[in-house]
């Protein structure tokens, strides 16, 4: 199958969204040469008729990682990412805070909600390249709100979910 078949159709946005696996960080990647390469370089190295300049990056006009619409793809420095994070409101004293979309944050809820043990917080945590704390606050819903999805509580021994009064609260009683 051909990977650009995984680019989806323009949404309200104009963005076309990666539809396939996502990876690192939730931006998509595909296997081209024996490599691994991000998708949205491929597309804007194809745009713009050579290879992005060494040490530049892909950086999307939409702020939406998985967008592979190459209207939204520019050529732009490590600063000018850094910039374009501080002018978006993306970047704290605290650092960089990655921006998970609404779409993402209810699949995120829904593997954790899953029963799938894979989907531990901290396999979450690297898919999307964020902190273990940052799931944990999108599967309690105390981030994205409205994304929709399974809020779930915290999980006991052995994965169970337990009550806020603990493990015996949530025990069937005798």
């Amino acid at each position: 199958m051909d990977w650009r078949s995984m680019i989806g159709e323009p949404d309200e946005r104009g963005c076309r969204r990666w539809v396939g696996t996502w990876l690192v960080g939730g931006r998509p990647q595909v296997r081209v040469d024996g490599k691994n390469q991000y998708v949205a370089r491929i597309l804007l190295s194809e745009s713009l008729g050579r290879p992005i300049r060494s040490g530049y990056y892909a950086l999307h006009t939409c702020d939406v990682g998985t967008c592979c619409e190459v209207s939204h793809l520019f050529e732009g420095t490590p600063r000018r990412n850094i910039l374009d994070a501080v002018e978006k409101g993306r970047w704290t004293q605290a650092g960089y805070h990655p921006r998970i979309e609404p779409d993402q944050a209810r699949w995120i809820r829904e593997q954790y909600a899953s029963g799938n043990r894979w989907w531990t917080r901290r396999r979450l945590a690297d898919r999307f390249a964020v902190s273990e704390n940052t799931i944990t606050e999108i599967v309690r819903g105390h981030r994205f709100r409205t994304a929709g999805g399974p809020i779930s509580g915290p999980r006991g021994a052995g994965g169970r979910p337990v009550s806020p009064a603990g493990d015996l609260a949530a025990s069937p009683s005798r």
